[in-house]
């Protein structure tokens, strides 16, 4: 089964069951081969695809033991637990360092001209500083985030306020903070207690978000991606992380929460949703 870590392809084997492996075992295995800490696991996950990934396996999830195109991501959006991840790994810090190259030279985080000089300086292969190199990215904005670009604007038949035109697209980042939407005109930010639900339909690779702002229309903004597994799996990875910030909130979500529609779409209601609690977070965003 082949891997790719940063720019590096390698293979490991397994023990397949009916041309199958579970998702943790492949974890388990790849962290081996590398030498990552055991307890550093949990901050990666195996995905499909490497630059723009369309799916990220869960714990229990079943790959094909002939999937080609398998990627070890890092799966860290708390800078504290990175930090403290950086400090014990060797291994875990290499492997962060390669995402966070890749992400400057994809243009995802955007240095000034100062910090492309400093990032610069710690990729002088005499004296190698990935270290120090992931410390400057960390200050880059949008660092700990995910961005899914390239997305679609979708007509809705929703009767309510479309944030963007049809058609028209658009890239979506996602963090702890909320949803921000940039189009080639504008962006529009949402926290995540400006969320009042998304509906997700995997067939049709389309999601609809819908948003309540205080004093304001409900709003919604469907689109369709490629990436939408992933974008599902990094959105619920981003409200649980939220989750551990907001000492106030006891919120979960419940199973009469999660309603599966007769077309086969999933539609989820927003436990975090609260958009008096959003003013503490839009400056964030």
């Amino acid at each position: 089964m082949p891997y790719f870590v940063g720019l590096k392809h390698f293979q490991v084997t397994l023990t397949s069951q009916n041309g199958t492996v579970l998702s943790c075992d492949v974890l388990r295995k790849v962290g081996d081969v590398l030498g990552l800490k055991k307890e550093s696991l949990c901050h990666f996950v195996i995905c499909q695809g490497l630059e723009a990934p369309i799916r990220c396996f869960k714990k229990g999830d079943i790959i094909l033991d002939n999937q080609q195109d398998l990627s070890l991501q890092k799966w860290c959006f708390d800078l504290k637990e990175e930090r403290n991840l950086i400090q014990k790994d060797p291994v875990a810090t290499n492997l962060i360092f390669f995402q966070a190259h890749q992400d400057i030279l994809t243009g995802k985080l955007k240095p000034t001209k100062e910090q492309e000089e400093r990032l610069r300086d710690c990729l002088d292969p005499d004296f190698p500083a990935d270290g120090q190199y992931i410390k400057l990215c960390q200050n880059l904005p949008g660092y700990s985030s995910i961005q899914i670009s390239g997305c679609n604007i979708i007509e809705s038949l929703l009767t309510v306020l479309a944030v963007f035109p049809y058609p028209s697209t658009v890239d979506v980042v996602l963090s702890r903070f909320g949803l921000n939407f940039i189009s080639v005109d504008n962006s529009s930010k949402f926290t995540w207690y400006d969320l009042m639900m998304w509906c997700v339909n995997n067939q049709r690779q389309t999601i609809v978000f819908t948003f309540k702002r205080h004093n304001s229309q409900v709003m919604s903004v469907p689109v369709f991606t490629k990436q939408l597994q992933f974008m599902t799996a990094a959105m619920l990875e981003m409200l649980r992380l939220l989750q551990t910030y907001d000492s106030d909130s006891d919120t979960a979500f419940h199973a009469e929460m999660i309603v599966t529609q007769e077309d086969g779409s999933v539609e989820w209601t927003n436990c975090f949703y609260d958009p008096c609690k959003s003013a503490l977070y839009t400056d964030q965003l």
